[in-house]
């Protein structure tokens, strides 16, 4: 069972996380001609979506929370299972209970990250 829960959990990071950078390039123009010494030269225009690095730190960080969210909804829903069908057995039920708890301070943890990035994010604007 546990490998089983390991193997379908892997598979779904794996493909919502390599999806969800994939992206589409605009156009392949170049930038107008800039002057290099003394010669003029086309540059390429940046193919990426972000203008600077705090923007794919943010991305990332929003993503990885879908992520998260996800995986917390799941593990509550598998610890809140376990105390339901523990059936007065207190070890059952305690292991549920500390299922939900640690699913609930990875939340925490995410909410607390990315609040940091947006402080950042616009300390550094």
């Amino acid at each position: 069972m546990t490998k089983l829960f390991a193997t379908i959990t892997i598979s779904l990071l794996l493909t919502i996380g390599l999806g969800s950078f994939v992206y589409a390039q605009k156009n392949n123009e170049t930038a107008p001609l800039q002057r290099i010494g003394t010669e003029s030269v086309e540059l390429p225009r940046n193919p990426l979506p972000f203008e600077n690095f705090m923007e794919v730190i943010a991305r990332f960080i929003v993503v990885f929370g879908v992520l998260i969210g996800s995986f917390a909804t799941l593990m509550i829903i598998i610890g809140g299972g376990k105390m339901l069908a523990s059936a007065g057995d207190e070890t059952m039920y305690k292991d549920g209970l500390k299922t939900v708890q640690w699913a609930v301070i990875g939340v925490l943890v995410y909410l607390l990250t990315f609040s940091m990035v947006q402080v950042v994010r616009l300390l550094v604007k």
